[in-house]
């Protein structure tokens, strides 16, 4: 699957990405992540027990992660019906994301990891700046990936994920 080469938005970085780090039909570097209760998982424990789509997203203060973050909460339900369990992944502190969670409360898993590492190697890693940027992945028993999309997500990742 091809992805776009590359996504430019006023006022933000330009991202690169000729072709996926991660890719359909690879399998994914596993990490370890602690979620919002602060209970630490390996994601390769979640993805023995149900598949997971894996949402990297710069921050909650991004407008355009935000409204994604919107939009998993109007797919949550039919993604819940095939048994998949949605992930946001952010590199901001455990406390940041609670503070947002509490006054934006969310019915699916968020975390964050310690190993910035993890960002390079799914390729959302932004050299000139602190955050990742935007990517999903559908992950599967294995942590293969059936799904790899980079850059914004709109109607295209939508029709994808259902």
């Amino acid at each position: 699957t091809k992805m776009s080469s590359s996504v430019s938005m006023k006022d933000e970085p330009t991202f690169e990405s000729p072709s996926p780090v991660i890719a359909v039909g690879q399998v994914a570097p596993d990490f370890e992540l602690t979620l919002l209760t602060g209970f630490t998982i390996k994601m390769s424990e979640l993805t023995s027990r149900t598949p997971v789509l894996l949402n990297f997203i710069k921050g909650v203060w991004c407008p355009f992660c935000q409204q994604h973050l919107r939009n998993l909460r109007k797919w949550r339900s039919s993604l819940e019906q095939k048994n998949v369990t949605i992930l946001v992944i952010s590199n901001e502190s455990l406390d940041i994301l609670r503070a947002w969670t509490h006054e934006h409360p969310v019915e699916y898993q968020m975390g964050t990891v310690k190993d910035k590492n993890v960002f390079s190697q799914y390729g959302v890693d932004i050299k000139s700046h602190d955050f990742p940027r935007p990517a999903t992945f559908l992950l599967e028993k294995g942590m293969q990936c059936i799904l790899s999309h980079y850059g914004l997500r709109d109607e295209t990742l939508e029709s994808k994920i259902k």
